[in-house]
């Protein structure tokens, strides 16, 4: 007879496993099935609880990506117009009298131009020193523009690369 260090009950050697010396575990072979299918169903919760996560980041296809944000657009319209409109408001504070907005608006023309020949490569039209930068904030004018690949633009989020 031996004692289950788990259930504390007195079972038969026989109701216990056998270690790799060959001798009978602490715990009997009950407590130790049921061991297993409870962490088996914790792994299960664990990965559902991460894909939950990650699934609600969308870091899927850009296809996905934009139906995320149509979404988010919808449920939220107060805060996506209250965000554009901060935007225009920072980009005409940062916009100079004397800046060129024919040369600015060409810049923009030319990456609708780009998004429609080269889809695949999502244009955008990018301040080389940002508007609202941490250490550096840049004005609104054809020469702090530039056109790179969205991706590109999403990696350097909001900072001065040199």
């Amino acid at each position: 007879m031996r004692i289950c260090s788990r259930c504390n009950q007195e079972k038969e050697v026989s109701a216990f496993y056998l270690t790799s010396k060959g001798k009978p575990a602490s715990v009997c072979a009950e407590c130790s099935k049921l061991k297993m299918r409870n962490r088996t169903l914790e792994e299960k919760r664990a990965a559902r609880l991460k894909e939950k996560i990650n699934g609600s980041r969308n870091k899927g296809s850009p296809e996905s990506n934009r139906k995320c944000v149509a979404r988010y657009r919808l449920k939220n319209p107060g805060k996506v117009a209250n965000q554009r409109k901060a935007y225009k408001l920072r980009s005409i504070k940062q916009t100079p009298k004397w800046a060129d907005s024919e040369a600015t608006n060409a810049i923009y023309e030319l990456a609708a131009q780009l998004r429609k020949e080269q889809p695949e490569f999502d244009w955008h039209v990018d301040h080389v020193v940002p508007l609202r930068g941490k250490n550096v904030s840049g004005l609104h004018i054809h020469t702090n523009l530039q056109i790179i690949p969205g991706k590109v633009n999403m990696k350097k989020k909001n900072k001065w690369v040199v």
